[in-house]
């Protein structure tokens, strides 16, 4: 075999983490350890591996657990991937396929320019209707009802239940600069860090470490906190995810808010001069998105729809190794709506995200439930 391939895992799952922490299948317990088992894999043609082969390697126990687990698939004595896994030769089929559809989609998102301008325009949060729209089209609607509706109409899926019990998918690129563009460097990336009725949000690329407050708890809660992040926990001096929401909803209802939170919020970009600075999205809000939504839907469920249906016959990693087309659809509709969101923040119909040195690109707002 050449030299080892290094790969980065992502996974989407409904997996409780704690309940799960110490289960060998619970596939955070055993992502980092697949680097030298899938170079084996993605180093011959899809079906010329074999499962004796394979546990002389790396014994029977761990291709058993790879296989129950959903990461290979057993077929008499052939073994071949079956979670999808993106390589560098796959880089310029998917660029070429998915950019070229998305300019398509786009285009016809972009004819629907003043009945979009006039729904996002209704919102009166001190925003133009292009900075709104950022949010609601490019990340609510593509990152959320468009999926809903992928799922509703089968077109993508949305989980897998494993034999092991555990629901999850987990899609794997490798670590390649050729493929950055599809895993880091597409507008769709959504951070949420909800409590109550508030959501301090923020949406974009995921080009480096993003200093927003889902990814500060999340890393503190793995005691993984960066030098960066560690200069924002003394500023947060003890306050719970909790506490900035109900400070964040606090403010945008005009009331007082203790100093310590407001300079918290501060520190994650959502006030300015003790006041919020980003949009706030309030409930009343929904009848327009909704309207924004049924438009979206009506003018891009079909076109989408035909963009996978020759996703099979694409000769990509996943397509040639049969994985469930639609767990690669879903990772292929990230891939497709980032491209749609880029090639919209191009031809100025939403706003250009704010570039962070090390953070990415991405904009900030709050929701109000």
């Amino acid at each position: 075999m050449g030299t080892e391939k290094h790969f980065s895992c992502y996974l989407f799952d409904q997996i409780d983490h704690e309940t799960e922490a110490g289960n060998p299948d619970n596939p955070r317990n055993f992502m980092d350890s697949l680097d030298p088992l899938l170079s084996v894999l993605v180093s011959r043609e899809a079906g010329a591996s074999f499962y004796d082969d394979l546990t002389g390697r790396f014994g029977t126990e761990y291709i058993d657990r790879m296989i129950r687990c959903g990461v290979l698939r057993r077929e008499d004595q052939r073994v071949f991937l079956d979670t999808p896994v993106f390589l560098e030769a796959d880089a310029p089929l998917l660029a070429a396929h998915f950019a070229s559809a998305a300019e398509k989609l786009a285009g016809l998102i972009a004819s629907c320019r003043q009945p979009l301008y006039e729904l996002a325009g209704k919102i009166s949060n001190g925003f133009p209707p292009e900075r709104n729209l950022y949010h609601l089209l490019c990340g609510w609607s593509m990152d959320g009802a468009m999926i809903d509706r992928l799922i509703g109409e089968n077109i993508i899926s949305e989980g897998r239940h494993h034999a092991t019990g555990l629901d999850y998918l987990l899609v794997i690129y490798e670590k390649n600069p050729v493929l950055d563009v599809f895993s880091d460097r597409l507008l769709c990336s959504f951070n949420r860090c909800v409590q109550e009725n508030c959501a301090l949000e923020s949406f974009g690329d995921a080009d480096g470490n993003r200093r927003d407050c889902f990814r500060y708890f999340r890393l503190k809660e793995q005691g993984k906190l960066t030098p960066a992040f560690e200069k924002i926990d003394q500023a947060m001096q003890g306050l719970s995810p909790a506490d900035l929401t109900r400070a964040a909803a606090a403010l945008a209802d005009g009331r007082r808010v203790d100093d310590r939170s407001v300079r918290a919020l501060e520190v994650f970009g959502y006030t300015r001069d003790g006041r919020l600075c980003v949009p706030v999205f309030r409930p009343e809000h929904d009848v327009i998105f909704y309207a924004m939504e049924e438009l979206l839907e009506k003018i891009l469920l079909q076109p989408v729809a035909e963009v996978f249906e020759v996703l099979r016959d694409l000769r990509i990693t996943p397509s040639l190794h049969r994985v469930p087309l639609k767990e690669t659809a879903n990772e292929c509709w990230h891939i497709l709506f980032g491209n749609i969101n880029e090639a919209l923040v191009r031809n100025g119909l939403v706003s250009v995200p704010e570039a962070h040195a090390g953070e990415g690109r991405y904009l900030r707002c709050v929701v109000l439930g």
